[in-house]
């Protein structure tokens, strides 16, 4: 009992972590809303993980594109080139919680027996009815 509210507690830290850092919300809330909804939660979780896997090279790649071009276009107009450094670290350390939580619910799902992973997901709904609105809540009223 006591090692499932740990992980519904780090659940919990990994998905108000995910959403204000802005990596990637959508992934995040995707999931969310499917497990809420009753949908394919795996189906969602695979394009989560895929989009994951995509925006961990593209975002950056596009990023420095981004920054190169506006220098070559001149950037500011005073002739230095602007260089701006991309929070690497906790952009790959987002990711891999949420990769992270990802493998756990696989790893989870094929060791656990049924009515553990029932009593699981009764928890976990009840824990993300109160989470989630109040992460979105927290999102929207933090500044930027």
């Amino acid at each position: 009992m006591l090692a499932m509210l740990l992980v519904l507690l780090l659940v919990l830290l990994v998905l108000m972590l995910a959403l204000q850092a802005c990596v990637t919300p959508p992934t995040v809330a995707a999931s969310v809303v499917a497990f809420l909804a009753g949908a394919d939660v795996a189906l969602v979780l695979s394009a989560s993980i895929v989009s994951l896997g995509c925006s961990l090279v593209g975002m950056p790649a596009m990023f420095a594109a981004g920054m190169a071009l506006y220098n070559a276009l001149g950037g500011a107009g005073d002739g230095q080139e602007v260089e701006i450094q991309l929070p690497i670290a906790q952009i790959v350390g987002t990711m891999l919680a949420l990769l992270g939580c990802a493998g756990f619910g696989i790893w989870a799902n094929i060791k656990w027996e049924e009515e553990t992973k029932e009593r699981f997901k009764r928890w976990l709904l009840r824990a993300v009815k109160v989470a989630f609105p109040t992460v979105m809540v927290s999102f929207l009223a933090s500044p930027g």
